[in-house]
């Protein structure tokens, strides 16, 4: 069992130019005639393998190790570095590394390379960022919001700002310039990896921030776990430090050679897809069941659909017709639309017309997070209880749905009846507990 070849074409008309890791020699797109790592691994995969992995291309030809011709993604050598280079100049940062286990990883190393700073954490984050910063024991404040956000910072001393933007509805968070530009700011930007593709998508945060993760299995054709991590070059020796302290020794080529592919696919056909893309949701928009709506959002990309049903029992109909969406959420469901799915949305609309004597959305929760600023707990002993003993006590991990992995109650929280009794009525949608059983501080 081999690969399908995959046709390589490549820009050379790119003159946009950034410095390089390890140098001040400006790069640009024309230096390049191929993807490296795919034309690398191309030119030898009738090799003898007795190395690892030991299928020896019988499963994939690309799933390689670090070899003379392969480079090293964790080092960032050879055509790895050629590949990232490559990166850097169509994304337009400064420094860019593969990351082939997730954004989650990508999280944690951001976090680990400015561990000795204070963090302030704002708005709806993943849930890998407040587990990285007690894994680290870095000393952080969360805020829900952007509310008197720089009077805060200052406050309490702050150094860096994390924040999440695009978030998991397709929507835009917007962070004011003069709080930008006086702090080091890490923007989660998972949802995202596209934007740069098309103009017909939101701008991406990266010239705003010094470090910014995109995870590009997301919303573009690479395989899952595929990630960048773009930072600025001051930070070289942290993020290179943190990468080989996190991540695992035996990085995926298969995934690397998917980012890269995807990357100078979606550069010279990216406004193209789009075009495609968002003609159809205009069409499906138009003829959409009046007992649906679409909500706005900044990423059209990404169709939220409202109605007065349950998102679950909408979710359920459509997997009886074999169609399965991104997640629901309360009377919503969400889709990721790409030009690789984008003409479907017909066959989802004939759908939507069918459904009949659904569930009905019921309103059984309120938001009942926390709206103040917070330091976050980074250590202590646990141990396990059941939610009814929980009340009184103090949270040590985060709970939230899944997805969005978004927490409802954070490490250091103190656990309400009204939270106790929103975690049993939800405990089956949620993230954090273990057997209906609820982590807190010994």
């Amino acid at each position: 069992m081999t690969d399908k070849k995959y046709k390589v074409r490549y820009a050379t008309s790119y003159n946009k130019k950034v410095n390089d890791i390890n140098s001040t020699v400006p790069i640009s797109m024309s230096e390049y005639k191929d993807c490296p790592i795919n034309s690398a691994i191309e030119s030898k995969k009738d090799h003898i393998s007795f190395h690892t992995p030991g299928h020896n291309g019988e499963l994939s030809v690309k799933d390689i190790t670090e070899l003379s011709y392969s480079g090293n993604i964790l080092s960032n050598m050879g055509v790895v570095e050629k590949s990232t280079r490559m990166a850097s100049c169509i994304y337009g940062a400064e420094n860019t590394v593969y990351i082939t286990q997730g954004a989650t990883t990508a999280i944690h190393i951001a976090i680990h390379a400015l561990k000795n700073h204070r963090f302030l954490i704002v708005g709806d984050c993943h849930h890998s960022v407040f587990s990285a910063i007690r894994l680290y024991g870095v000393s952080a404040y969360f805020s829900p919001s952007l509310d008197n956000i720089s009077k805060d910072m200052l406050a309490k001393r702050s150094t860096v700002l994390f924040f999440t933007s695009v978030d998991y509805f397709g929507n835009i968070v917007r962070i004011p310039q003069e709080i930008l530009q006086n702090y080091i700011v890490v923007a989660d930007e998972s949802h995202g990896g596209h934007f740069n593709f098309s103009s017909k998508l939101p701008r991406s945060a990266l010239n705003d921030v010094d470090i910014l993760i995109h995870s590009l299995h997301k919303t573009m054709p690479v395989l899952t776990g595929g990630a960048l991590l773009h930072f600025k070059k001051k930070h070289n020796m942290e993020i290179k430090h943190s990468i080989n302290e996190i991540h695992s020794t035996s990085p995926s080529y298969l995934i690397a050679s998917s980012m890269e592919l995807a990357i100078e696919d979606f550069y010279i056909n990216g406004n193209k897809y789009y075009s495609c893309v968002f003609d159809s949701i205009d069409k499906f928009s138009s003829e959409l069941d009046k007992r649906f709506s679409i909500l706005p959002s900044d990423d059209r990309s990404r169709l939220v659909i409202e109605s007065e049903y349950s998102g679950r029992a909408v979710s359920n109909f459509l997997e009886t017709q074999g169609v399965f969406i991104e997640t629901s959420y309360q009377n919503r469901i969400v889709l990721i639309v790409t030009p690789f799915n984008y003409k479907k949305l017909e066959l989802l609309s004939i759908l939507l017309k069918n459904v009949n004597e659904l569930e009905g959305y019921i309103i059984n929760h309120k938001d009942i997070r926390s709206p103040k600023l917070r330091k976050l707990l980074n250590s202590h002993e646990y141990e396990m209880v059941n939610i009814n003993d929980s009340i009184g006590r103090i949270a040590f991990r985060e709970i939230g749905f899944y997805p969005p992995c978004i927490p409802i109650l954070v490490a250091g929280d103190k656990i309400t009846i009204a939270l106790a009794e929103f975690i049993g009525a939800n405990a089956k949608d949620l993230f954090g507990l273990e057997e209906d059983l609820i982590c807190v501080v010994k």
